[in-house]
């Protein structure tokens, strides 16, 4: 990772981090270690880990295969293994949501597939450290639709840390 890209690598760490303290002051820059104490972040904190340890996975998996069969190969191992355990205990529910649901079902489904797939193709584009952080500009639309539609408190750390995000993404495509 290029100097630029570890710089941006931690303006995104950093980011994530203002957007969750309590206040923008001195003081207040231990409170989201602090709150590890607490069940909700260390959960946030499990799923971080395990999040990179997928991507870790994915990155070894299409090192070995194309991104497609890849993909096919997860969505169908999973079926077989997933599928008639849920069929057999939720069928009822699976067959009213499908006639409620069908079109709104089907598109998330392309939408996942599609948006899985373009980040493996990233991945085997380019560094794994700037393709995971880079994925968190996902953070930067939660804050703001949380800010905006649901008119969330802390609105100036929520901005604050997403232009910090933004900043390191730009520099990440710099540093390519």
């Amino acid at each position: 990772v290029s100097p630029k890209g570890l710089a941006g690598i931690l303006l995104i760490v950093g980011g994530i981090y203002t957007m969750h303290l309590k206040s923008i002051n001195w003081q207040g820059l231990g409170a989201p270690l602090m709150s590890l104490r607490e069940r909700t972040s260390q959960l946030a904190l499990l799923t971080g880990l395990t999040t990179a340890g997928y991507l870790l996975v994915d990155r070894v998996g299409i090192s070995y295969v194309d991104p497609l069969l890849y993909v096919y190969l997860i969505f169908f191992v999973a079926a077989v293994l997933i599928a008639p355990y849920i069929i057999w205990k939720k069928s009822n529910f699976i067959a009213r949501e499908w006639r409620a649901n069908r079109l709104s079902i089907v598109a998330v489904a392309v939408m996942y597939v599609a948006s899985y797939l373009l980040g493996l193709f990233a991945m085997g584009a380019s560094k794994l450290g700037y393709i995971s952080s880079v994925r968190e500009v996902s953070v930067v639309f939660t804050a703001i639709i949380g800010t905006l539609v649901l008119q969330e408190a802390f609105a100036e750390r929520r901005i604050l840390g997403s232009i910090f995000i933004f900043a390191g993404i730009l520099l990440i495509a710099l540093a390519r």
